[in-house]
């Protein structure tokens, strides 16, 4: 499956993704810091720049995900 995850680069993320890419899942990732999104695409994970706001927008789309 694919999953989208926001808060990737905390506490619960950090573990949840590594168990999900463990199992054989592709990752989508909303990340701010670019910085901290270079270890997660050297792991696999695709990820976007953007900040949570953009969640009010009733018009987003989102990358495709399960």
């Amino acid at each position: 499956m694919k999953y989208f995850i926001t808060g990737i680069t905390g506490f619960i993320g950090s573990h949840l993704y590594k168990r999900l890419l463990k199992d054989g899942h592709e990752i989508v990732a909303q990340v701010r810091n670019k910085k901290r999104a270079e270890s997660l695409t050297k792991e696999g994970v695709k990820v976007v720049f953007v900040d949570l706001s953009i969640f009010k927008d009733q018009s987003l789309i989102l990358p495709e995900v399960d």
